[in-house]
């Protein structure tokens, strides 16, 4: 009996420790709105990745995708990268920028020497459908915060 609990309580352990997003990570998923209304962020889950996708909105209504979002959990970091296209001349270079995480926490430093260096996903303590983003462009630059809402489905 005492050795089927203790597999038991093994095989669990083993199990949720195998690519699993933390209940704070999860709760990126969703639609975001910039508080100014000028964008809006997408989030979703397919297997072992979050995605996301950021677009913006012009004063025309018009609506733009700017980047492309990826988490995945790689042993017990998180990964996160950003692509974007940017036009130079009349081509279009693929900007790709990887941050890496502290465990399972949402703050994420520049792996390489592109610019920003840092970015950290912070959720509101009481109101869970608020969310801050802050980006740290130079190791000693003032952050620079971004506030989204929860869009109500």
């Amino acid at each position: 009996m005492k050795y089927n609990l203790i597999i038991l309580i093994f095989s669990f352990f083993t199990f949720n420790a195998v690519a699993q997003f933390s209940s704070k990570t999860k709760k990126l998923i969703g639609a975001w709105e910039y508080k100014s209304g000028n964008g809006f962020e997408s989030w979703h889950s397919e297997g072992e990745f979050l995605i996301g996708r950021a677009y913006r909105i012009n004063k025309l209504g018009d609506t733009t995708k700017v980047e492309d979002l990826q988490i995945r959990k790689v042993n017990k970091t998180l990964i996160y990268t950003i692509c974007s296209e940017e036009l130079i001349g009349d081509t279009a270079v693929v900007l790709t920028h990887n941050f890496i995480g502290q465990k399972n926490k949402m703050k994420f430093s520049n792996i390489e020497s592109n610019l920003p260096a840092m970015i950290s996903y912070s959720f509101g303590f009481l109101n869970r459908n608020k969310l801050k983003i802050n980006i740290q462009y130079g190791i000693k630059d003032t952050p620079v915060e971004l506030q989204l809402y929860r869009v109500k489905e």
